[in-house]
């Protein structure tokens, strides 16, 4: 592929495909301009070289020209966004935004329903220690009821 002509190029897109299948990726960058979207340049594999190749082979002058570079959050790309196009404003992109608030706030719920249930626990057999203790006074027939009304008011 040849290199851009003298069109101003100010917003890019940075992603990355499984080919064919497993853990082999190409890289894939777009150019997603108001007037413009097309892709500019396929990589070969999810490397930083691969990437650092498209900012030589994409030029210093246009380079410096980005004002937006929208990608996933994947280290390596953030690492050399920020070293070859600092000066554009590096947008993330919603999907791995959402999946990483997603799985945050299961943590959390997760967490907070083992405190509850802890809790919960903690009161049942809190009680259920005073229900014993009277159980043993009461006679058989009503042993059954008193472990169960100590349980279901609490």
């Amino acid at each position: 592929m040849r290199a851009p002509g003298s069109e101003p190029y100010h917003s890019h897109r940075l992603d990355e495909v499984q080919w064919p299948c497993g853990h082999r990726y190409l890289t894939l960058v777009y150019q997603i301009d108001i007037h413009c979207k097309r892709l500019l340049r396929v990589g070969n594999k999810r490397k930083v070289k691969t990437l650092l190749g498209f900012f030589c082979w994409f030029g210093i002058e246009r380079t410096a020209a980005l004002k937006f570079v929208c990608s996933d959050m994947w280290k390596p790309y953030l690492r050399v966004i920020a070293k070859k196009a600092g000066k554009a404003v590096h947008v993330l992109d919603r999907f791995h935004i959402m999946v990483h608030l997603n799985k945050t706030i299961d943590v959390v719920r997760a967490g907070e329903a083992k405190a509850r249930k802890a809790v919960a626990m903690n009161r049942c057999s809190r009680a259920a220690v005073g229900c014993c203790s009277s159980v043993r006074r009461t006679s058989a027939r009503n042993r059954r009821s008193g472990w169960t009304n100590c349980c279901d008011t609490t």
